[in-house]
C-alpha cells in the first residue's frame, strides 16, 4: 500500500485497522514471540486515549488470522464480556487466541482486574477447546507486558 498526502494519526490508525487481515495474511510463521505482534498493536490500535480490548484470532497452526477490537472504554477501564469473545472465536473459526488491551496512562503493569479477566477468559475458552496463548498489555509505545513471558499463562 502506498500512501500519498498528509495524514493524521487517526487516519493512519484507521488505515492500519482496516488492513489488519492483510497484514496477518502476510505472516508466514506461527507466533513464537510477541515482537512483531507488539509492533503492530502498538501502531495499529493502541495509540489512543481510551482503553481498548482486542482479540487476535489464530488458526490451528497459530497463524494470526484477524485482529478484532471488541470493547472500548474510558481512560482507565473497559468492560469485557466473555460471551462476546466466545462468539468471535466461533465466528472466526479460531483454534487459539491472544487477548490484548492498552493502558492509556502508560503503565504496562497488570491490575487485579486484568488478572481476573485473564483467568475467566482462559477458563471459558478451554471449555470449547481453544487455547489462550497470551494476554498482552500495551503501555507506552514500545512498552508491553506479556502474561506468557511472565509465566502467568
Amino acid at each position: 500500500m502506498i500512501l500519498n498526502g498528509d495524514y493524521t494519526i487517526q487516519d493512519l490508525t484507521l488505515i492500519l485497522r482496516e488492513n489488519s487481515e492483510e497484514y496477518f495474511a502476510q505472516l508466514k510463521s506461527p507466533i513464537m514471540g510477541v515482537e512483531s505482534l507488539i509492533a503492530y498493536l502498538d501502531s495499529a490500535m493502541f495509540n489512543s486515549n481510551q482503553e481498548s480490548f482486542g482479540v487476535v484470532y489464530l488458526d490451528n497452526r497459530h497463524h494470526p488470522t484477524k485482529l478484532e477490537v471488541l470493547f472500548k472504554g474510558t481512560v482507565d477501564q473497559s468492560v469485557v464480556y466473555t460471551r462476546e469473545i466466545i462468539k468471535g472465536i466461533v465466528l472466526n473459526g479460531a483454534s487459539a487466541i491472544i487477548i490484548t488491551h492498552n493502558h492509556p496512562g502508560g503503565s504496562n503493569k497488570p491490575s487485579v482486574d486484568d488478572d481476573k479477566i485473564t483467568k475467566e477468559i482462559q477458563a471459558a475458552v478451554k471449555t470449547i477447546d481453544v487455547r489462550l496463548l497470551d494476554h498482552i498489555i500495551i503501555g507506552r509505545p514500545g512498552d508491553h507486558y506479556s502474561y506468557k513471558e511472565h509465566g502467568k499463562l
